[in-house]
């Protein structure tokens, strides 16, 4: 992919990158960064900021953002506990950076430099479809997101 921003229009549109293992983590360790911004007014009900799942919901691995306007991680069809009250609404139009990391079966999630969750995670991140490759934006799981 470029070295440059994105602008996305909400209505469905993404990178999609060539099916690769470096998006195939297991059950290994593996990081993620993404810089985003989303507004009260975009109507997905689940927008996605990154993803590599195949056509079930429970197979790899996505960040996006629950209805509420928080992050949401799932990895290999595993919703990790609730994040802690410290997860800020980040549907506000402004700038800001999500990071997730798992380490030796420990996952953290963070927003804005910040860890907002920590927890053991040791699930397998395989997609059920090898063919697929990693998408910033729009998922093709969910005709929603």
């Amino acid at each position: 992919m470029p070295d440059r921003p994105y602008r996305f229009d909400g209505a469905g549109s993404r990178i999609t990158t060539a099916a690769s293992p470096r998006f195939e983590p297991g059950a290994g360790d593996f990081s993620l960064e993404v810089w985003f911004s989303h507004d009260v007014s975009q109507t997905e009900q689940y927008p996605m900021l990154a993803s590599h799942r195949g056509v079930s919901e429970t197979s790899g691995w996505f960040l996006g953002l629950e209805p509420g306007g928080r992050l949401w991680l799932q990895i290999g069809g595993v919703n990790p506990p609730a994040a802690s009250v410290t997860n800020p609404v980040v549907r506000d139009g402004r700038c800001h950076f999500a990071a997730v990391s798992r380490r030796a079966g420990v996952a953290s999630l963070y927003v804005d430099g910040v860890r907002i969750a920590q927890f053991a995670h040791a699930y397998n991140a395989h997609t059920d479809d090898r063919a697929q490759g990693f998408w910033l934006g729009h998922d093709r799981a969910r005709s929603n997101n």
